[in-house]
């Protein structure tokens, strides 16, 4: 028995020692694999990595859809110089999708701070692959991952069949090919100017406006701020420019709304701050100049907000006009606006003494700016938008607003909002606080929000759902992908005619280094990325979480089409959406919004996408066939 058991042992440790010996050999080769687009991988988890081999992967498409893929590099005993080629998807019947269908992108990794705001703490830092950051050679060291994020475009005339391609990947002198088959079906995705979808994005232009002309505004201490705005440029051509491709990047997300703001800053706040300011790390500057004068009575400037509408019109973000805010955040019983005083001869907060006088100012206000929407054939698409902390005061906006019409109708409210009220019938859209385990600040469930929504469809009104800090999903920095993905399915779920987010490209003074944030959790007032500044023509750069959100809003169109132009598709496709469920919350950092995210938790909204994503595509072959 003791010679048995020495045997025995010998043999375990011959097995061992080979299987050491051939991860010893596969960790010193340059490789690379297909991965889920919902995985995320750090650098120090390159043993896991490495473990995965896929060079082939298959996938069904509509026409007119983005078919998104990752794959992960990782390098040898030495540093390689990694450059990427795609190259044409063919078919048997010799039709092809050419390689401009096609977008590389290495992901670029940036700092985040695992706790909310900012920190000096490296132990408190990750560095997550966030950036989709274009596709010229990078350095690939020793030891080290590189994700490569793959976008494939199915144009619209493409022709049905089965298509196969691949990317060549060159390490050094060593090329990896990764192939792809793709089942083109003869179902189209809508244009996405018809998408049903509402995606409400609260945009920040002029954060682009201080970010190129590095203005300062990190942390809290006012006194530390540098504006280095040059007089002239904000709202300039110069300006508009510079935003252009987020605003185009944007529009090709299904995005339809102008956000513009009535007031400096409307989210003016001491929430979780040290003292009263902008929530967000740069300022909201005026798109409307309120002048108060010498005898009590005001003056507006609608100049700079008639060319930034006119800008987002002609790059096709046409349909609404949200305008915040009536009630802005900022700490007054009555409400106040920011305005130049003519008799103190500088910028002040003016506060309103009483209702009284908040409704005399603002019909002031809106019988010049009623007639100047009319002027331009904007009445009807314009809205007044008012957010969480105000709700309660909406009949005193009702009041004002109704003094005011244009063929019958005074202009319209939407609301962010955690619970109902009284005046809900007099809100055209209210985006439901999206909470934690349950929607409406945890209130209600689906089955209860998806019969209010439908009622209040039967009624013309339209309900979304919004996430903010705090809420579960979020779609923060270091959020788990999926939880992006979600957001689209979740909408269909529950029957919501779309998803709102407070902001999505409101930049800190370093966003391409770190999402971090003075307050809030790390990602969470921004998407999307800026260009380089010293580029010769404007760009912007994307992100996972954003390229998931606009992939899970595509499969809610999708959903949507099958059911109209296929009526017998609706059960198998309700109760796919019935899968649809949100996982309990993680715990959370004491004293923090931020998550802990651990491995139990890693496929918590990964394992429900994908299975779902192959169940709609089970279905979409069924009816195309």
């Amino acid at each position: 028995m003791r010679n048995f058991n020495n045997l025995t042992i010998f043999l375990c440790l011959g097995i061992l020692f080979l299987c050491t010996d051939l991860f010893a050999q596969v960790a010193t080769q340059k490789g690379g694999s297909f991965v889920s687009v919902t995985a995320s991988y750090r650098q120090n988890q390159f043993t896991n990595v490495i473990k995965y081999n896929e060079r082939k992967t298959e996938s069904i498409a509509w026409i007119g859809e983005r078919l998104n893929y990752q794959i992960y590099l990782w390098s040898g005993q030495d540093a390689s110089e990694v450059k990427v080629n795609a190259h044409p998807l063919v078919s048997k019947e010799g039709d092809f999708i050419s390689p401009e269908n096609i977008s590389l992108d290495f992901l670029k990794f940036i700092n985040m701070n695992s706790h909310d705001g900012y920190t000096e703490n490296l132990d408190l830092i990750e560095s997550v692959p966030e950036i989709l950051n274009g596709n010229s050679p990078v350095i690939l060291k020793e030891g080290e991952i590189l994700p490569l994020w793959i976008g494939i475009n199915i144009p619209r005339n493409t022709r049905q069949g089965e298509y196969n391609g691949y990317i060549s990947v060159t390490m050094n002198k060593d090329t990896i090919q990764f192939h792809y088959s793709v089942k083109v079906l003869s179902l189209k995705v809508p244009e996405v100017k018809d998408w049903h979808f509402n995606l409400n994005l609260w945009t920040h232009p002029q954060a682009t406006a201080h970010y190129y002309s590095n203005s300062k505004y990190r942390g809290q201490d006012s006194l530390k701020w540098i504006n280095n705005i040059k007089p002239g440029f904000l709202w300039s051509n110069k300006h508009l420019e510079l935003y252009r491709p987020t605003l185009e990047r944007l529009r090709d997300a299904g995005l339809k709304t102008v956000t513009v703001n009535l007031v400096k800053n409307p989210w003016l706040s001491s929430y979780n701050l040290k003292n009263e300011q902008h929530q967000t790390n740069y300022p909201y500057d005026e798109m409307i100049h309120w002048t108060r004068k010498k005898d009590g009575t005001f003056d507006f400037d609608f100049t700079d907000l008639k060319k930034y509408i006119k800008f987002c019109f002609s790059l096709g973000v046409d349909q609404n006009i949200e305008c915040y805010s009536m009630l802005p955040w900022t700490s007054s019983n009555f409400s106040a606006v920011t305005c130049f005083d003519e008799t103190l001869n500088k910028e002040i907060l003016y506060k309103f003494k009483d209702w009284d006088e908040y409704e005399q100012t603002w019909t002031q206000f809106m019988s010049k700016f009623v007639p100047f929407l009319k002027r331009n054939g904007w009445f009807d698409k314009t809205r007044i938008g008012i957010d969480e902390r105000g709700l309660k005061n909406i009949p005193q906006v009702l009041n004002v607003l109704k003094k005011f019409t244009h063929d019958g109708k005074s202009l319209g409210i939407t609301a962010a909002a955690n619970q109902t009220h009284s005046f809900d019938d007099e809100l055209i859209i209210i985006s439901m606080h999206g909470g934690t385990n349950r929607i409406v600040n945890d209130k209600w469930s689906d089955k209860e929000f998806s019969d209010w929504a439908s009622t209040r469809r039967d009624k013309g009104l339209q309900s979304t759902w919004y996430t903010c800090t705090g809420t579960y999903p979020g779609n923060f920095g270091n959020s788990r992908p999926a939880e992006s993905l979600f957001i689209g399915w979740y909408t269909a779920a529950i029957g919501a005619d779309g998803y709102l987010r407070w902001a999505v490209d409101s930049w800190n003074d370093d966003p391409t280094s770190t999402t971090d944030h003075k307050i809030f959790e790390t990602g969470d007032t921004f998407q999307l990325f800026p260009g380089d500044k010293d580029a010769k023509k404007p760009f912007s750069r994307s992100s996972v979480r954003f390229e998931l959100l606009r992939q899970g809003i595509v499969d809610y169109e999708k959903i949507r089409a099958l059911m109209h132009l296929h009526p017998e598709s609706k059960e198998e496709l309700n109760r796919l959406l019935l899968t649809i469920k949100r996982p309990a919350i993680p715990a959370r950092i004491e004293g923090n919004s931020s998550l802990v995210y651990d491995e139990t938790t890693i496929d918590d909204f990964s394992k429900m996408m994908e299975i779902a994503t192959k169940e709609l595509n089970r279905i979409s072959l069924k009816y195309a066939n």
